[in-house]
């Protein structure tokens, strides 16, 4: 299991990749805010998500929120952990100087991953809609010493941030998928 962990936490790299920052989007005049996590339900007006915590998932630990945050991200949501074998986040990035469209942005996260670990194999992007909106994202698969490890990044521009949902799984894309079917839209 300690090659397991090692594998992950390689692969979830991607999360402390987020120092871009984002362009302007359209707003929906709701204040921005990273969410939050009552009742075992995170809520997220300004970004229209809502994910429910079940007997299957738990809520991440104040280290591994702190892990994906620095001074341009904020992480909204952990559920799982590198140690299950799968997890998801979402988190929210700034760019005030307004560099990055969608593409880019993936861009610069394939560049970063692929310099800080070999053995990535990344995907083409692709749409697909999450909680009634439309992403950009990316599969990315990790093969070390037998075992792989599966992760699918997407990404929205929405009113001068990043929105980015990252899960991985050492099961497959069909956990991937069924993690991202329990988004829902919150209107």
């Amino acid at each position: 299991m300690k090659m397991t962990n090692k594998i992950l936490a390689a692969l979830l790299i991607v999360c402390s990749l987020f120092t871009l920052v984002a362009c302007g989007g359209e707003g929906n005049g709701i204040e921005y805010t990273k969410g939050t996590i009552e009742n075992n339900v995170y809520t997220n007006e300004w970004a229209n998500l809502k994910f429910e915590f079940d007997d299957t998932w738990k809520q991440g630990s104040d280290a591994e929120f702190k892990s994906y945050e620095n001074e341009n991200t904020e992480c909204g949501l952990i559920a799982g952990s590198a140690t299950e074998g799968r997890q998801l986040a979402i988190a929210f990035e700034k760019n005030p100087l307004n560099l990055y469209d969608e593409n880019k942005y993936l861009d610069k996260i394939k560049n970063d991953m692929s310099a800080a670990v070999s053995g990535y194999s990344i995907g083409e992007y692709y749409t697909k809609s999450i909680a009634g909106t439309d992403f950009k994202g990316m599969d990315i698969t990790l093969t070390q010493s037998g075992v792989t490890v599966y992760q699918a990044m997407f990404t929205k521009l929405y009113d001068g941030k990043f929105i980015s949902i990252v899960v991985t799984s050492l099961v497959g894309k069909e956990e991937i998928n069924s993690v991202l079917n329990k988004l829902t839209a919150l209107k």
